[in-house]
């Protein structure tokens, strides 16, 4: 198919599920000084944040690869005529991919009954199926090739489980994403960018606690990161919720996922490397607000929490053992 290029790169995307993210360093109170509340937040929200990421940055990197087959091919339409099916198989990981009557192109990420990744005390197995659908249209004008798109994902029976020594907490994702962006590229610079916006309708489980959860928000995007002025998200579960608002823009760096290191921090994907955002939650009766500041650009695997006064400097890689046995004693 000409497409695979692009759904190489979907699968070692989606294989590569952890990363790393920065901040900048402060004197700051340990982890035990957050709240139960931040606590519940980041470790909860780092899976349904690894998912939301994935996605987002899969349909653009389908839309690159999509631009470069379609300039190599004279800018056609690139929506295939072809109903065929391809099925390629990495380890327990089924990929199948076909084109449908509509132009548009189906990629289904089976993972079976579980695929499992990790090293050391840290493990993760994800289980289900992953269903991406996406229609591209390009038009090109002298040098550049421009393309539009519409991205829909589909979860169905898709979760895991987190493995840290001998505890394990399970995790479920139902429901759907969409993403419509458009983006331009450059075949004699070879420069890409775009600009998308996106949305989530999900029920979102981890451990014993179910949410369900909303997103919308807008991105902008080139080779070497992207920037996020809104990303406004809901968890929900009767009366109690949390709710994430961006008051500084949020910047991702793509080459900080290059970076990724073994051990704890493989249980965490927080891209942003600067931006912050406001929590305000409502949990048992209890309101509270705190702030997560991403830093100053560079790729430390830290966060710094702003919470009733105290300000709290977590680093990902070596506290995630710390919060998830405090949320999960």
């Amino acid at each position: 198919m000409a497409r695979a290029s692009s759904r190489t790169i979907l699968v070692l995307l989606f294989l590569t599920l952890f990363g790393v993210s920065c901040n900048k360093e402060t004197a700051a109170p340990g982890v035990s000084s957050l709240s139960q509340y931040a606590k519940q937040f980041l470790v909860m929200n780092n899976g349904a944040a690894n998912l939301a990421s994935q996605s987002r940055t899969g349909a653009i990197q389908q839309s690159y690869g999509n631009s470069v087959a379609s300039a190599q091919a004279g800018a056609s339409t690139g929506a295939g005529d072809s109903t065929g099916t391809d099925t390629t198989y990495y380890g327990c990981l089924n990929v199948t991919e076909f084109d449908n009557t509509d132009g548009s192109h189906t990629i289904i990420y089976d993972y079976g009954k579980g695929c499992t990744v990790g090293t050391g005390d840290w493990r993760s197995t994800t289980w289900g199926k992953m269903i991406s659908t996406s229609m591209y249209q390009f038009q090109t004008s002298g040098t550049k090739v421009y393309s539009s798109y519409d991205y829909q994902t589909k979860y169905l029976n898709y979760g895991g489980r987190y493995y840290y020594n001998n505890d394990s907490t399970d995790w479920s994702y139902q429901g759907s994403s969409s993403y419509k962006g458009n983006s331009v590229y450059d075949t004699v610079s070879y420069q890409y960018s775009g600009s998308q916006d996106f949305s989530d309708t999900t029920t979102y489980q981890y451990g014993k606690d179910s949410y369900s959860y909303k997103s919308i928000g807008q991105s902008t995007y080139d080779q070497k990161g992207s920037v996020m002025p809104r990303n406004d998200y809901w968890y929900q579960s009767g009366d109690d919720y949390y709710q994430s608002t961006v008051t500084v823009p949020l910047v991702s760096d793509f080459s900080c996922n290059s970076n990724a290191g073994i051990g704890a921090d493989i249980m965490v994907r927080i891209t942003y490397v600067s931006g912050r955002e406001t929590i305000t939650y409502r949990q048992g009766g209890q309101e509270g607000t705190f702030e997560i500041d991403y830093g100053n650009g560079e790729c430390d695997n830290k966060i710094t929490i702003i919470e009733n006064g105290n300000v709290i400097v977590v680093d990902l890689s070596k506290d995630w053992p710390v919060l998830t046995a405090s949320v999960n004693p």
